[in-house]
């Protein structure tokens, strides 16, 4: 069964803010949730159609438009997905 790439973002959104996930499984393939050395804040580098992906959980204490949006929407946590596009 194929997800769509917003499915597949949602999911991994919802493994990596799990407080006992260590992984997050994608398919078949499962990618280690590991912590930022600043913020101590999750993350993960996953593969996605061929592509490299980074979800990280943002900081919820964090003054910047993310934050001002989030609170408009009533959301407790976010989470970021950088699209890492490699040039041959």
């Amino acid at each position: 069964m194929t997800f769509s790439f917003e499915e597949v973002l949602v999911e991994v959104c919802k493994q990596l803010l799990s407080d006992s996930a260590h992984v997050v499984k994608v398919g078949t393939h499962q990618y280690p949730i590991q912590r930022t050395h600043k913020g101590h804040l999750r993350k993960v580098d996953f593969l996605l159609d061929g592509h490299d992906m980074r979800g990280i959980e943002q900081n919820p204490s964090a003054n910047n438009r993310w934050q001002r949006w989030f609170a408009l929407a009533r959301k407790l946590r976010r989470f970021s997905v950088m699209v890492v596009i490699l040039r041959a």
